[in-house]
């Protein structure tokens, strides 16, 4: 599982997201990029408000 925090005060919660993946999102030249590409189209997500 992997939380997302934006600057409005929600929250976006990612699922089934192996810690493998987590890690490499945290190495990465630009999360924001990583979790557009590799996170976002694979896993199911719930917002947290």
């Amino acid at each position: 599982m992997l939380t997302s925090f934006l600057p409005t005060a929600t929250a976006t919660k990612y699922l089934g997201v192996p810690r493998s993946k987590s890690l490499r999102m945290m190495n990465a030249e630009s999360i924001g990029a990583f979790v557009s590409r590799e996170i976002k189209p694979k896993h199911r997500f719930k917002k947290i408000v």
